[in-house]
């Protein structure tokens, strides 16, 4: 038995003596990939997590060695949960552990006190919080302090009347407490049935998602994923609340109602009525009754699409269309797009109405991951809210964005193709069957140009990017060409080198794209060093201003921008990247405001602002620009080695070595 074999047992029978128990990090990293059910690359993980790449790597490494079989899968394109049983296994065991360790700080504490009154538990001895908390009845007076900061957001406050503590405030805020709570203490994307299950109990859960196929079958309503999970909470929050006589008052409830004719509703609400009478003993309140109708009413889709689809909102997608071509040049999938999203904006419509908007636990993703989707999500939301006179909330911004990503993703894959030319021999269709396997293996990553049989008809090709032959050819005469040699039969060795070269192609692209464009954009006169701004509207008037002395901007710039970051935060972790949602600049340009202690940005300081005007010829560029500094600015390492210059020459050197 060798030394290594018997420190790896002695390692397993350890963990199986005192259980399982990750580290913040490794647990956040394995709910970030559950969450994202797909392949995730290293860079937004370790900006998502704030480490270097090399981390995140030492971090797979460690959770992977709790099984001889790998719990996450390293692919080409980054990492994915390979086993999310094991993978949920090491969660739970971290949980239980935590739930039976006492709540160690602030945040902890705090948390501890409000999951009490969520289970609905009306006052709680404060002698008795003291004492299960361990801590003094001083040190428990100032963590109910601090729940009262944290509870002004939901305009609830805990009181202490006799030694007893109690939860003031309307029954729709703290319904709202509620829903805010299980969606940040869930470790999935959308709210999973087992954890609402855990909460509320199988039963309920389980009566009212039989429930919603009685909806579907008599009135012909159906529910996407997210809404489906989200009515899901609202009705087994009303009905945990109802069983221990907490009802919405009259005053909390707005009219609202269904296009079709007022007797589907009168039907919809009676069925609502008895259903709840008969499976959970509830007799609704007329307020409660109709606070269900309506979260219905506003998250559900007619089956017959064509009949919810009216000419009206069909014209105004035209319009939508036709302003995101003027102004972004980006390629929709018309077909794709224009159905789900009619049927999506009815609902939001009605949502704006009543003013009862969807939670989406997809924003943060959404918004690091593809921040160019969001802006052009930004976009459209400006739009309506002109219309409509109205603010769309971030949330449902998100929603905009993934109707987004699902009409362009096939276009944004074809645009990401690696130009090739094939030289291969003609001989027993040799040449033929290789074109197909490279065509079936690199469906997604090879714009095949031609086939041809020599060297010679190389010059009739432009923009080509590799070369794939059986033998050395002469490539001199071509510059930025790679060239790979293949083995006769194309084997598995084949597909990996092609493969690599495939990602060495694209890094080196996009290395020149940001350097030559940085390079463009740039000027001294624009650098901003160590100064101090009362807020983030101050920075951006006074970046802006400096913008227009050089013609580079118009005058309504300024105002431009605050309306985009009024709609939206632009700061990722510690920078923020301010712009127009309008591409419309007489110049595009990058003006740098660094400050290493940090810049005040609404709820958080930042360290580097980069103000962008954008022209509309350059608004192409500033799509891959912008993904490309959130992607790579995000990462600490980065972001220190510009952060610390003392001078405009400086900085730009140390930005432009970021893609070397």
């Amino acid at each position: 038995m060798t030394l290594l074999f018997l420190f790896h047992k002695i390692k397993v029978k350890f963990k199986e003596l005192v259980g399982i128990f990750l580290k913040e990090n490794l647990t956040n990293l394995i709910l970030y990939l559950i969450k994202a059910e797909e392949v995730t690359n290293s860079k937004v993980l370790s900006s998502y997590l704030n480490v270097s790449t090399r981390t995140i790597r030492n971090y797979i490494q460690e959770i992977n060695s709790f099984y001889s079989s790998k719990i996450i899968d390293s692919t080409k394109n980054g990492y994915i949960i390979a086993d999310k049983d094991k993978a949920r296994y090491l969660l739970n065991q971290t949980i239980e552990k935590n739930e039976r360790m006492l709540p160690q700080t602030e945040d902890e504490r705090i948390d501890f006190i409000l999951s009490k009154f969520l289970k609905s538990i009306l006052e709680i001895n404060l002698f008795d919080l003291s004492e299960e908390l361990a801590i003094s009845y001083a040190t428990l007076k100032k963590t109910i302090k601090n729940t009262n900061y944290f509870l002004e957001e939901f305009n609830l406050y805990l009181s202490s009347k006799e030694s007893e503590l109690i939860l003031i405030g309307t029954e729709q805020n703290k319904r709202a407490l509620m829903r805010y709570y299980l969606y940040n203490n869930s470790t999935e994307n959308i709210l999973s049935i087992k954890y609402l299950e855990n909460f509320f109990g199988r039963n309920t859960i389980q009566t009212i998602l039989a429930f919603f196929e009685q909806i579907n079958e008599k009135f012909g309503l159906q529910m996407n994923d997210f809404s489906l999970r989200n009515v899901l909470l609202h009705l087994a929050i009303i009905a945990s609340r109802n069983k221990e006589g907490e009802y919405l008052s009259d005053s909390e409830i707005v009219e609202f109602g269904l296009d079709d004719p007022v007797i589907t509703v009168i039907k919809l609400e009676k069925f609502i009525y008895e259903f709840f009478l008969e499976k959970f003993d509830i007799d609704l309140a007329t307020s409660e009754l109709h606070q269900i109708s309506i979260l219905i009413q506003t998250n559900s889709n007619e089956l017959n699409a064509n009949k919810l689809i009216d000419n009206g909102i069909l014209n105004e997608i035209e319009d939508i269309l036709n302003q995101l071509k003027n102004y972004y040049y980006f390629p929709i999938n018309y077909k794709s797009f224009v159905i789900p999203f009619s049927i999506h904006l009815k609902g939001l419509y009605k949502r704006i109405e009543i003013k009862k908007f969807n939670k989406n636990p997809l924003l943060k993703d959404i918004k690091i991951s593809s921040p160019i989707l969001y802006d052009i999500a930004l976009f459209i939301a400006d739009i309506i809210n002109k219309k409509l006179s109205t603010k769309i909330p971030e949330d449902e911004i998100g929603y905009i964005a993934l109707h987004l990503g699902n009409a362009i993703n096939k276009d944004k894959i074809n645009m990401e193709k690696v130009n090739v030319v094939l030289i291969l021999p003609d001989y027993l269709n040799y040449s033929e069957n290789i074109f197909e396997s490279l065509k079936e293996d690199f469906a997604s990553d090879l714009n095949i140009i031609a086939v041809v049989q020599d060297s010679s008809k190389l010059n009739m090709f432009d923009n080509i990017q590799l070369i794939i032959s059986i033998s050395k050819i002469d490539i001199k005469a071509f510059d930025n060409i790679r060239n790979i040699i293949i083995s006769p039969f194309y084997s598995e060795k084949d597909q990996n080198q092609i493969r690599e070269t495939i990602i060495r192609i694209r890094k080196n692209t996009e290395r020149r794209f940001m350097k030559i464009n940085l390079e463009r954009f740039l000027n001294e006169e624009l650098f901003f060093l160590n100064i101090d701004y009362k807020d983030k509207y101050d920075i951006i008037y006074a970046m802006s201003k400096k913008m227009r002395e050089f013609r580079y901007v118009t005058d309504t710039f300024n105002e431009e921008v605050i309306t985009r970051e009024k709609m939206s935060s632009t700061a990722f972790r510690e920078i923020a990247i301010p712009h127009s949602i309008v591409m419309n600049a007489p110049k595009t340009m990058v003006s740098i405001c660094i400050n290493p202690y940090g810049i005040d940005w609404g709820n958080q300081r930042v360290k580097l602002v980069l103000l962008i005007s954008v022209s509309k010829k350059d608004n192409t560029v500033f799509r891959k620009m912008y993904e490309n500094l959130v992607d790579t600015l995000s990462e600490t390492n980065n972001l220190e080695q510009v952060i610390y210059s003392k001078r405009f020459s400086e900085f730009k050197e140390s930005i432009l070595s970021l893609w070397n």
